[in-house]
């Protein structure tokens, strides 16, 4: 049980230096724009891309109640492979919102906006926790 947890941990280090490094190297480079952008295209990306991220959230909660409705009675493996899956959707989630950041620089938005995005993603993967996984069952007689 103890290696879908530290999955997770690796992954979740993986993610945080990736997007830290793609953070810096988008803000590095120059974007010349000759028109600015829409400020409605703008508020709509911003929207989503923060949506993405209450999303994240909300993920790891709500896609196992989901699959436990459906399947009550479901092995405890496959409850650890669904618990790890929310978790990896939701890592995904954040880094969503660091992309749509990435598609604001370059269209040439505001970078107040560029910059909440970012920090909002990286805060996001930083200080998410997995929760905890499904626990084994004990195997024992079962009552009726």
């Amino acid at each position: 049980m103890n290696s879908p947890v530290r999955a997770l941990r690796i992954m979740k280090v993986i993610f945080l230096v990736y997007s830290v490094l793609l953070v810096y190297r988008v803000m590095k480079m120059q974007v010349h724009l000759h028109e600015p952008v829409n400020s409605a295209f703008e508020i709509a990306i911003g929207t989503i891309a923060l949506l993405c991220i209450v999303a994240g959230f909300y993920a790891p909660r709500a896609l196992p109640r989901l699959a436990e409705r459906r399947f009550p009675n479901a092995p405890t493996a496959i409850r650890l492979k669904q618990w790890t899956m929310a978790n990896v959707l939701s890592m995904s989630c954040f880094m969503g919102s660091i992309m749509f950041g990435v598609v604001l620089h370059f269209v040439g938005a505001h970078a107040w906006l560029v910059g909440v995005l970012f920090g909002a993603g990286i805060a996001s993967l930083a200080f998410a926790s997995p929760g905890t996984p499904p626990v084994e069952d004990d195997g024992g007689p079962s009552q009726s």
